[in-house]
Formats: C-alpha cells, sequence, structure tokens
C-alpha cells in the first residue's frame, strides 16, 4: 500500500505492476469510503450505496493458514496458486462493485433530470 492508499500489485522480479490486478496494477482505496464488511457509502449524504463479499477463495488450499502453508512446501507453484485465488476474488469484487456504482450513477443522474 502507497502513503496514497493505493494499493498496489508489483511483479516481485521485476518491479513492474501487475496489469491485471486492478486499474493497471493499482487499486485506489479511497474511492468509496468503506464501513463494515465493504458497504459503499455516499460522501455526500453517509448512505450505504454498495456492500459485498467472498469467503475467503484459498478456503480450498486448506482450512486454516498452517493447512496452506503446508500446502504451499508440498506443491511446487502452490505459493503462486493461492496468490491467484487472492487476486481473482479481489478482482471479481472491485469489478461487481464497480458496475454496480456504474450504474446506480446512473440511475441517480437519470433522475435529477
Amino acid at each position: 500500500m502507497t502513503p496514497g492508499y493505493r494499493l498496489v500489485c508489483l511483479n516481485a522480479k521485476t518491479g513492474e505492476p501487475i496489469d491485471t490486478f486492478g486499474d493497471h496494477g493499482a487499486v485506489d482505496l479511497k474511492v468509496g469510503v468503506v464501513k463494515g464488511e465493504g458497504e459503499q457509502i455516499d460522501l455526500e449524504t453517509g448512505e450505504v450505496v454498495a456492500a459485498s463479499g467472498v469467503m475467503n477463495p484459498q478456503i480450498r488450499f486448506g482450512e486454516d493458514l498452517m493447512s496452506r502453508v503446508s500446502y504451499v512446501m508440498m506443491n511446487p507453484g502452490g505459493d503462486h496458486e493461492l496468490t491467484s485465488a487472492v487476486r481473482t476474488a479481489l478482482n471479481d469484487l472491485i469489478a461487481a462493485l464497480a458496475l454496480y456504482l456504474l450504474a446506480l450513477g446512473a440511475e441517480r443522474l437519470w433522475r435529477r433530470r
């Protein structure tokens, strides 16, 4: 995370952003203030306008941290599988909330006319 509250995903070898994560390798964590479990809040009214969640995508590799560590140690490439599962789930959540908020914004603009 950067001091500007951006979550950045970098290639460990090259230091380059991973383009498939968020918006070309970064997610602005200030876009939409949230409360509780990912509930999107309208900054002007304080109204909760979107909420989303997902089960831990790493559960298929083990129910607890030690099971997952064991999985990584026993399976070559297991670390990449766990990382990919989390990245995919985060990207899917971000995309779903973004689509919802875009639709909500369009609806609100339509009502103002």
